[in-house]
């Protein structure tokens, strides 16, 4: 339970009733047990009232009518948060979003919700979205349960009456009477590992979407169907366990499921629904090696012999990918959302790629499209923006006579196979402190990066350049009049001073390179080479002339002991010049370098280092400590007394020479005043006399003094010093909300009101569309908000109606079978393509046919119709639907010269005036399509 008392929806319907149960959209009739009494509405008092007392009397803030029939039955919504549901019969059904129940705006409000005796059914989306709700309870005569009626509400679980014939509830999941269906595992159930019990046959639709909990769900043999949405958006579930008796898997079943990497397919599946696992995590999708009707080849779905690719797993590795040969149908979605893959190759073979067969990768560079397609459906290559470029194994006239659409436009295409043609792109130098490049490659026709070029080192040639903090590639090159800075950098190859530069001087500080190199004949103007801090540096070679003009500073540490080593060609003690904190040490007569103190003066021995580098001659390394106690050069910090409203210090000392602190001066705390009728003692002032100056009132303090800390002046209401923002409300798409209001935490004072942000608004786009093909009827998508994921407006499934024309006779001819357009094509007719998309609900139209002129007319019109087939017409049954005023008008218009097929049928207001002009007379619109 989340809150502090229970919340949960009593149903109480003491009507018995018969046949069946509708949970969701589907009518399903279960095994009856009338055996039990019904319990009372009084005998369920303990039940329904449990955290509520009944008798209290609580003020109703709204109420209306709810019924199927209107006033049959009505609500009330009480200031305690109880809904009730009165009267009698059919409860009215609702729209998640687009016509809600009518106490949805005050869904944050409900904390219980009573449906008293008389309601027979529960509409659809009634209780839908009611986050403070978290059980839900059906007692024994609920018979019928609308779709979507408790969905995305704060469900932990549910109960049901033990009486009730039609459902029963296990660990708070609703099931059928008998167990043969899981009906819904609550949104809100938080469990994160779930064994379905044996005996369930069918996962009903939608049965565990979207639930936020559960990673693992095993599935056990007696399941043979899981219908549509099963799983879907169920964004934690990482394990899933199918048995072998899973006979089908419906559309969408595991659409969103984006943590479930890896699905093993039982050999007992027969069917999976399109789009079963749509922007799902799947890497790997195994079928038993059993199965007749599926395979699969590492890791990727195919039909049972292999001519279909229906699904390559949406995260599966690999940039690469070849369609294994023997493929000849790129099934609708089945590579689609995957974004690993960049380069795609269709063998020679594939003749067909489905509505949006290859859609969606957003990596996706080429595609090799092979000789052998012929057919393209609508979408077929479409969302792939990364697109670079095509391999066509087949001719410009051949590519051109494919009908392609989407981002395969305009794209370049490499024909007959020939493959990219390269072209070098030249390396360009380092300039002034800007990055070169190494010589890469792309292709002449499309422009693909066949070698990509790298960044190669800087040079620097600049004065006064500094580069600190930073990683340099390659090799690094110091030129001539350089006074260059380098601190903390890595370089990744080798640091040099090119030959022949004039270098006034270089700090190396803490650098990190393979080599420092002098280039031969640098000459050095009365300049030093500073090494200072920890550096590490493969080797440092000079071979410059004259080797006396190299001046150089070593630090205590900044050599590794190991690796670091200085080599001056041809160079003895007496060249070099040593340096200590900054100051010059000259080396003596007997070879000694002395360090002087300010009182003490001692020597120090240089450390001799006989090493050989690159057959060069010996070469010295000069290390030395710096100040030791008996060395430093001291100075003392003289004592600094406290006042009245300053702090002082104690007596310190440090050395001048190597700025080391000896002994560290203390803080002394400021003495603060000290009155003696009016007079400070300390400091003298009066202040009594004082004018008093500097100090600031606030809200809630007077102003204090800075001269003599004397509390002066009023109170200042408007000076809040400490402030706090609280209250924010963010707005959502259908509520208000509100910037925070700014308090005093001092004076509890406003300082700045709460504003009202008006609702966002819902944001409209279409989801889940499904185009149709010859073997499955499309859906136009749900109209969605992309804020909220609210369905604003639920789609439609649909039909194509084909158009085929007879150029014998002039006669078209429509029809939703393929079947029939084929034959037609067959025998001389020539297939138009698609005329418009048709609805599967709707106003009927019907289709006549005259076997004496072989005639077809299309009407929605009964009396015509009835009126014809007396004057000897058949009646063939209904053509298809209309979709409403709505959709896209089809106009009729007929000639009045001809009797042989004077009809004809169109959405095209250009085809309408082209005809008209040729004496066909439009007879208005006939009925509404969904356009095409």
């Amino acid at each position: 339970m989340r809150g502090v008392w229970k919340r949960s929806i009593h149903f109480v319907l003491a009507l018995v009733c018969s046949g069946s149960l509708v949970f969701g959209e589907a009518a399903v009739a279960f095994a009856s047990d009338h055996g039990n009494p019904i319990p009372s509405a009084q005998s369920m008092e303990n039940v329904l009232t449990e955290g509520q007392d009944l008798e209290t009397s609580q003020e109703i803030i709204d109420k209306g009518d709810c019924g199927a029939s209107g006033e049959n039955l009505t609500w009330t919504l009480d200031a305690a948060g109880l809904l009730t549901i009165s009267g009698e019969g059919q409860m009215a059904d609702y729209k998640n979003y687009s016509q809600c129940a009518p106490w949805y705006p005050y869904r944050e409000q409900i904390r219980e919700v009573l449906i008293e005796d008389g309601v027979t059914t529960i509409g659809a989306a009634a209780f839908y979205n009611l986050p403070e709700i978290s059980e839900i309870y059906i007692p024994q005569n609920v018979k019928t349960i609308g779709h979507s009626a408790f969905a995305i509400s704060g469900i932990e679980r549910i109960e049901v009456a033990p009486e009730n014939p039609y459902l029963k509830s296990e660990d708070g999941v609703l099931f059928s009477k008998d167990g043969t269906q899981l009906l819904h595992y609550p949104y809100e159930k938080a469990d994160t590992a779930y064994v379905i019990p044996q005996g369930v046959e069918v996962i009903t639709s939608s049965a565990f979407a979207h639930n936020r909990y559960v990673t693992e769900i095993t599935v056990p043999p007696s399941v043979t169907e899981i219908q549509a949405y099963a799983f879907s958006s169920n964004r934690y579930l990482s394990e899933l366990h199918l048995s072998d008796g899973l006979v089908s898997i419906g559309e969408s079943a595991f659409d969103s499921c984006a943590r479930l990497t890896q699905l093993s397919l039982p050999a007992s599946v027969q069917r999976i629904g399109a789009d079963a696992f749509w922007l799902s995590g799947l890497a790997e999708i195994q079928v038993h090696p059993d199965n007749t009707f599926f395979s699969s080849q590492d890791g990727v779905l195919f039909n049972s012999d292999g001519t279909a690719l229906l699904c390559y797993p949406p995260t599966k590795e690999g940039t690469t990918w070849s369609v294994p040969e023997g493929v000849k149908r790129i099934a609708e979605h089945a590579i689609s959302n995957c974004d690993n893959i960049q380069e795609l190759v269709l063998p020679e073979g594939v003749t067909q790629v489905d509505a949006s067969g290859i859609s969606f990768n957003d990596n996706l560079k080429g595609i090799t499209i092979p000789k052998s397609l012929k057919n393209v459906d609508s979408y077929g290559f479409s969302g792939n923006d990364a697109l670079q470029y095509i391999m066509f194994a087949g001719t410009q006239e051949e590519w051109q006579s494919l009908s392609v659409s989407g981002k395969l436009e305009g794209l370049p295409v490499h024909y007959n196979g020939t493959g990219h043609v390269e072209v070098v792109d030249e390396a360009v130098p380092a300039t002034n402190a800007t990055t070169g490049l190494t010589e890469g490659s792309h292709c002449a026709v499309c422009n693909t990066v066949l070698k990509a070029q790298q960044e190669t080192g800087i040079r620097v040639y600049l004065e006064n350049q500094v580069i600190s903090d930073t990683t340099l590639d390659g090799d690094v090159y110091i030129g001539p009049n350089a006074v260059v800075t380098l601190n903390r950098v890595t370089i990744e190859g080798n640091l040099y001073v090119l030959g022949g530069a004039r270098l006034n001087s270089i700090t190396v500080n803490a650098i990190h390179a393979r080599s420092f190199s002098f280039g031969y004949g640098s000459t050095f103007y009365n300049g030093t080479v500073y090494l200072m801090g920890s550096n590490s540096i493969g080797s440092m070679y000079a071979a410059t002339y004259p080797v006396e003009e190299i001046p150089l500073y070593l630090e205590e540490g900044s050599l590794l002991a190991d690796q670091g080593k200085v080599t001056i060609v041809g160079a003895t003690p007496n060249i070099a010049r040593f340096y200590c904190n900054g100051k010059e040490i000259p080396l003596g007569d007997d070879g000694w370098f002395t360090l002087e103190g300010m009182d003490v003066t001692k020597d120090r021995e240089i450390e001799f280092q006989w090493v050989t580098v690159f057959g060069n001659t010996i070469t010295k390394v000069f290390t030395v400590d710096a100040c030791k106690e008996d060395g430093h050069m001291i100075v003392v910090d003289e004592k600094i007394e406290a006042t009245c409203k300053t702090p002082g210090l104690t007596e310190g000392s440090h050395c001048t020479f190597c700025q080391e602190v000896l002994r560290e001066q203390q803080t002394i705390p400021a003495l603060g005043h000290n009155y003696v009728d009016d007079i400070c003692t300390n400091c003298g002032i009066d202040r009594s006399k004082c004018k008093h100056t500097g100090g600031e009132a606030t809200c809630i303090e007077k102003a204090i003094c800075e001269l003599c800390d004397t509390e002066y002046g009023e109170v200042d209401g408007n000076n809040h010093k400490h402030t706090q923002l609280e209250g924010e409300v963010p707005p959502t798409c259908t509520e208000a909300g509100c910037t925070a209001a700014e308090t005093c935490t001092d004076c509890g004072a406003t300082v700045q009101e709460s504003t009202a942000i008006p609702p966002l608004g819902h944001s409209g786009e279409i989801c889940n569309e499904i185009a149709a093909t010859d073997d499955r009827d499309g859906y136009t998508g749900d109209l969605v908000c992309s804020r909220c994921d609210e369905v604003l407006e639920k789609g439609q499934y649909y039909v194509r109606i084909y158009r085929v024309y007879n150029p014998g006779n002039g006669k078209h001819h429509y029809t939703t079978d393929p079947a029939e357009r084929d034959f037609l094509a067959k025998n001389g007719w020539i297939y138009e393509g698609i005329a418009w998309n048709a609805p599967k609900e709707g106003d009927p139209i019907y289709r006549v046919y005259n076997p004496g002129n072989d005639n077809h007319l299309y009407t929605m019109d009964i009396k015509e119709r009835d009126n014809l087939v007396k004057g000897g017409w058949n009646y063939e049954g209904i053509l298809c639907y209309s979709a409403g005023s709505d959709g896209v008008p089809l106009y009729r218009v007929f000639n009045p010269y001809v009797t042989l097929n004077p009809h004809h049928y169109t959405d095209s207001l250009e085809e309408c005036a082209f005809l008209e002009s040729n004496g066909w007379k439009v007879e208005g619109i006939s009925w509404y399509g969904l356009g095409n």
